[in-house]
């Protein structure tokens, strides 16, 4: 029997298990009507089913649904079992239907609010009033939406109709499933080890999250038409500590199950190592290592055979490899690989370290990976474990914590605009974004410094240029300058760190990039840095201060100067020329995964500059396909985090911001926004938290005291309100809101003067609208009305479009007397 054949058969057998017996004939006379054959297996399933309970106890949930069917078969007929086309499901249009299996069915949809295709999947109407399949099913998309990955199929939401139906939504994308590839016949080397890592990253991050996939499979992985491996249908998965399938029950399904499945035993992350292992023996061989001619045959071969040597029947799998498939194949677990991630290290090393998708330049100028032998890596372990119970004692701990320098003093830094003796100004951008990119590059650093770093934002800087202006305006106590030389199309940046309380220089570094190699100053950026403030770096650590980058020198050139077009917003037409500039970087290099990410946040703001819904398609899209290319790129589910936000997708939104803090534990814009979804979700508490989490870590970023302060507001927490505004002033005493703000705290206090005094400080630094139409307000309260109409046109002659005050204006001039 071939695989298509038998994977016909166990879908079909596992719904006529979910009926009562009664009503089984007449499910496999519409099922199997023209096909005597198959129905005569299916009765032999069946009848060996009533024969062997034991057996088929274990056995009874080894069929869950199909992998999500985004390779539609056209030539398969298929029903609309819940008269769904045509008909708006939420705010989902259902276009078709996709396919029906023994957990779920599918339609093809389109997300009117977003404007994108999603998958829809229903549970089946035979297990509709069955409760526990709906609580299996809610549990399936609880465990899938808790996983962002780019690897693994995106959960949108889950949603009930009005009659009760429960669905989830989630990404459909455009491809085939493995299982489609596989039947083509076996697969090349090089595109098996890539499919085979990708799915390994996406289970390995599962894995992190507490959930075992359980039914890794063929058709379970689906390869876009870009040629990125999405996971799917965690129906199967298992919650850590959480038990939904009965006692004895196995899952999975029986070409795929470890050992410890077949047995009904208790499964850890280990059973996916195994299927993972299956799954690519069956792409290089194009058959899979354990077969038999009936489910039981099978078992029996998953826990008592050995299967064929791998390059008997590929002969072209290198040998490394083939122990690596054996590796994942050891019937005794405690023998697999220990982590889905210690497979991946493997499969990178094969893959020349390489992530999927990258151009054969960028695969050529990162390094290999070398393992150490299996029994190394478990004397490591051993020591790591040695390590964790010397920390126990008081003592040593401290003296281990003192000796990689955790409790020294922080280091509160600013990156100096760089100089130049170019005259040239079409080098401007190009500097401004190297300048961008070094400031946020020492940000990245900051997990790997022995001590703190607080880095000041290159947005913030203002003009601010020397160490003694950075000194005295943000108390910082080290600055670094840069000075950038050119010579043809060679380049020379020369850093220096300086004590800008001493205004001495503590040390100094060069970054060089030659003639047609700009693209390597990333790399440069990182060693030189890392040099400067004496952070060691580990190889890992490097790749990830790297990710995302290109090896074409003119991309590299486009993206630092939309960079800079980013940071001025001052000018709306500047997000349309970083938009341009990003587009030519990725026409040279189309893989580039920064620029998408730059182009995904140019879109998102595109979006909150016009409010118009085509920016959000093209945001999320951009943003994505970042991800797609390399899932490290913090800015890109930070982008993804603004964008759910700002369009009511509240809980994406965290998950987001959570993603972006799991990678930059420092991003301060994330603490912001997910306290802001937080606040939208009326969760106040959790909101506070995040805010004030949010300022431990980044006690020198305004914005997040300002944001705390509205929010004290807003609840009438006045007082603290003020306290919080205050801060804003000492950290920005040229930001006019902050004063503003302040003001607002003690108007609603019923503190005039006080309130009075702090708007007037706002219109001394800068007039501006707000802080007169506040002062309108007292004047009004004051029952000054001829005074409050006096601030009033104030505020209007600096905004004429704020009907607002225009409305207050109009209501003052009805109280003055006379007119």
């Amino acid at each position: 029997m071939n695989t298509a054949r038998w994977d016909e058969l166990e879908t079909l057998f596992g719904q006529a298990l979910a009926l009562p017996p009664d009503e089984r004939p007449a499910f496999l006379d519409r099922a199997c009507q023209h096909d005597a054959e198959l129905r005569a297996e299916l009765d032999s399933l069946l009848a060996h089913y009533e024969e062997a309970p034991g057996y088929f106890d274990r056995l009874v949930e080894v069929l869950p649904a199909p992998a999500l069917p985004l390779d539609p078969d056209p030539a398969r007929t298929r029903d609309d079992p819940h008269a769904l086309t045509g008909s708006l499901v939420s705010h989902y249009r259902v276009l078709e239907p996709l396919g029906e299996g023994g957990m779920g069915v599918v339609y093809r949809a389109e997300d009117t609010r977003l404007k994108r295709p999603v998958a829809l999947k229903f549970l089946p109407p035979h297990l509709s009033a069955d409760a526990g399949a709906r609580q299996r099913f809610v549990q399936e998309a609880q465990a899938a939406s808790a996983l962002d990955h780019a690897n693994i199929c995106t959960i949108y939401e889950i949603g009930e109709t009005g009659d009760g139906r429960t669905f989830i939504a989630m990404a459909c994308y455009e491809g085939e499933t493995l299982k489609k590839k596989i039947e083509r016949g076996p697969l090349a080397l090089e595109q098996a080890l890539d499919y085979a890592a990708q799915a390994a990253r996406g289970l390995a991050k599962a894995h992190a999250a507490g959930i075992v996939h359980r039914d890794v499979k063929p058709a379970n992985v689906m390869v876009t038409d870009d040629g990125v491996v999405k996971m799917l249908d965690f129906g199967l998965a298992k919650v850590a500590d959480v038990q939904l399938t009965r006692t004895g029950t196995t899952m999975g399904t029986v070409a795929y199950m470890s050992p410890e499945q077949a047995r009904g035993k208790d499964v850890d992350h280990r059973a996916d190592l195994w299927s993972l292992g299956v799954v690519l023996y069956e792409m290089l061989a194009g058959e899979r290592p354990f077969q038999g001619d009936y489910p039981e045959a099978v078992l029996y071969n998953v826990q008592h055979q050995d299967p064929t040597p791998l390059r008997e029947v590929a002969p072209q799998t290198p040998e490394a490899l083939e122990h690596v498939v054996a590796m994942c194949l050891e019937k005794d677990r405690d023998l697999r690989y220990p982590a889905m991630a210690d497979l991946l290290a493997d499969l990178e090393v094969l893959t020349g370290g390489a992530a999927p998708g990258v151009s054969a330049s960028l695969r050529a100028a990162r390094r290999r990976r070398t393992r150490l032998p299996r029994r190394a890596v478990l004397a490591g372990a051993a020591v790591a474990t040695a390590l964790a119970l010397l920390l126990a004692i008081p003592s040593v701990r401290q003296a281990v914590l003192r000796g990689v320098g955790v409790g020294a003093a922080p280091m509160h830094l600013a990156v100096l605009p760089f100089t130049s003796p170019d005259a040239d100004s079409s080098y401007r951008a190009f500097d401004e974004g190297l300048h961008l990119a070094m400031t946020n590059t020492l940000t990245q650093m900051k997990p790997y410094a022995r001590a703190p770093l607080r880095i000041v934002p290159a947005s913030e800087l203002g003009a601010v240029t020397t160490a003694a202006e950075a000194r005295q305006r943000f108390g910082v106590r080290h600055v670094v300058v840069g000075h950038v030389r050119r010579e043809g199309e060679a380049m020379r940046l020369d850093l220096s760190l300086i004590d800008a309380e001493r205004l001495d220089q503590v040390r100094a570094t060069t970054v060089t990039a030659a003639a047609g190699e700009v693209a390597s100053m990333q790399a440069g950026l990182v060693s030189g840095l890392a040099d400067l403030l004496q952070i060691a770096l580990t190889p890992q650590a490097r790749r990830a201060l790297t990710a995302g980058g290109t090896a074409d020198s003119r991309a590299y050139a486009f993206y630092l100067e939309g960079r800079a077009f980013m940071e001025r917003l001052d000018k709306p037409e500047n997000i349309d020329t970083a938009i341009r500039l990003f587009g030519y970087a990725l026409e040279e290099d189309s893989l580039y995964a920064l620029a998408h990410a730059g182009l995904g946040r140019a879109f998102l703001f595109k979006y909150e500059q016009t409010a118009d819904s085509l920016w959000v398609a093209r945001a999320e899209h951009a943003s994505q396909r970042a991800l797609a290319l390399d899932d490290r790129l913090a800015e890109s589910h930070l982008t993804l985090g603004r964008l759910y936000k700002d369009t009511g997708a509240y809980d994406a939104a965290l998950r987001a911001y959570q993603l972006t803090l799991a990678l930059d534990a420092s991003d301060a814009d994330a603490y912001l926004g997910m306290a802001q979804t937080q606040e939208k979700l009326q969760r106040a508490e959790e909101a506070e938290q995040t805010y004030l989490q949010g300022i431990a870590v980044r006690p020198d970023y305004h914005p997040l005291y300002n944001e705390l302060g509205n929010f004290y507001l807003r609840n009438k927490r006045y007082k603290e309100a003020a306290a919080r505004y205050r801060k804003v002033i000492e950290l920005t005493p040229d930001n006019v809101w902050g004063y503003n703000n302040l003001g607002l705290a003690y108007l609603y206090q019923q503190r005039l003067d006080e309130a009075r005094r702090w708007f007037d400080r706002s219109i001394g630094v800068r007039p501006n609208h707000l802080a007169y139409a506040n002062l309108g307000l007292i004047a009004y309260r004051e029952k000054r009305y001829g005074d409050e109409a006096n601030m009033y046109e104030e505020a209007l002659a600096l905004d004429s479009s704020n009907y607002l005050i225009w409305g207050n204006l109009a209501r003052a001039y009805d109280r003055i007397p006379g007119k």
